[in-house]
């Protein structure tokens, strides 16, 4: 069975807003899952979570910075030995507030917060794909928990599923769990943290980190996209495009 796994990121200054998952057969969650955990034991560490990780913060606060690096580094060197493939949309939180507050229309087509805009746009991106290459296989979706999004995500899920009904065959479930529980999430953390760095250094005219190149190499990671002003306007504008 197909299943795709998903998280969001923002960073400290609330400039880009991410949201990002892999999907995978789960035998090759299951493979991934084993060296991960392995791994994250052998630091002490017993939930990954990528900007505490990169901070030395809470669970990684007994880590040095060469063993937060090092630690990073295997879990990605992980994740490119497998067969997984990723999604990130990324967006400019400035310019979401700016563009959905110009007029009732773009706050109508962008919703109420990034991570609304974001998870419909995700979710269409892996069906699309779905469909293409695994067209018999509905799949179930996993979010980190988030008791503050989750009872709107599922207005969203469920209007996303009446408006297309095409991709609605591949949109199996929708639940919300916890990464402390689930070490696909904590996959999906991390694909979520670096492509929002990485946005940040695409807005600042920045090539892509040396963690996306990897991934991209590896051919994990299927689409990044980053939506900025132009990119919204143009979304608020033309919904269907």
């Amino acid at each position: 069975m197909i299943q795709a796994f998903c998280d969001e990121s923002h960073d400290e200054r609330d400039r880009v807003f991410t949201l990002a998952g892999f999907i995978g057969d789960e035998s090759e969650w299951a493979l991934l899952a084993d060296k991960w955990q392995e791994r994250c034991t052998k630091d002490g560490v017993d939930c990954y979570h990528a900007s505490d990780c990169a901070g030395q913060w809470k669970d990684f606060a007994h880590l040095s910075d060469s063993q937060c690096i090092a630690l990073n580094t295997d879990l990605i060197t992980y994740m490119t030995e497998t067969r997984l493939k990723g999604f990130a949309i990324s967006i400019s939180i400035p310019d979401f507030v700016k563009v959905s507050q110009s007029g009732d229309k773009a706050r109508g087509i962008l919703g109420p917060s990034p991570y609304f805009l974001g998870m419909q746009m995700l979710l269409l991106r892996i069906c699309e794909d779905i469909s293409v290459n695994n067209p018999d296989e509905p799949m179930p979706f996993v979010f980190d928990r988030n008791e503050a999004v989750s009872g709107e995500a599922k207005r969203i899920w469920d209007d996303l599923r009446a408006k297309n009904p095409r991709l609605a065959t591949y949109m199996r479930s929708l639940t919300y769990e916890d990464k402390q529980q689930m070490i696909p999430l904590q996959v999906a953390d991390e694909l979520a943290f670096e492509a929002m760095k990485n946005a940040i250094a695409w807005a600042e005219e920045r090539p892509d980190r040396r963690p996306i190149l990897r991934m991209k190499e590896a051919g994990i990671l299927h689409s990044s996209e980053f939506l900025g002003r132009d990119g919204l306007e143009e979304m608020a504008r033309n919904p269907a495009g």
